[in-house]
């Protein structure tokens, strides 16, 4: 019999515990964080992540060229999402729903030029695929 059964020669040990892995998206290779008091996040990126970061930086980047040659309080306010953005994506753990939220209200006040709102919209869906 194996460790863990109820065979004699195995008791039960006090400090085991049963844990679960949840791997999502793509694959895994190496080290993984594990506690026995409690969960832990383990976030990994590949280079496909870093590659969409940094096509959203390169897009946040062509929003605010715009946005600036727009008139009007909105298009103020969108800039400074914009900065209230990068600042959300340069922390460890990025609140990306309020990244999408914040992606969605710059959307809008681009709403006179399509580009620009194409632009949000391709930004906003990158933002999502890195967070899901």
């Amino acid at each position: 019999m194996t460790e863990g059964s109820r065979d004699p020669d195995y008791p039960p040990r006090d400090n085991v515990t049963s844990s679960g892995l949840h791997i999502t998206g793509g694959s895994f290779s190496g080290n993984i964080a594990m506690s026995n008091n409690g969960p832990v996040t383990q976030y990994s990126h590949d280079g496909k992540a870093a590659e969409s970061l940094a096509e959203i930086g390169e897009l946040l980047r062509q929003l605010e060229a715009g946005l600036r040659d727009m008139d009007g309080t909105a298009a103020e306010g969108a800039i400074d999402d914009i900065d209230v953005i990068r600042g959300e994506m340069s922390v460890p753990q990025p609140a990306w729903a309020r990244i999408g939220r914040l992606l969605s209200r710059v959307g809008a006040a681009a709403a006179p030029v399509s580009s620009l709102v194409e632009l949000a919209d391709r930004a906003r869906d990158l933002i999502m695929t890195i967070a899901h």
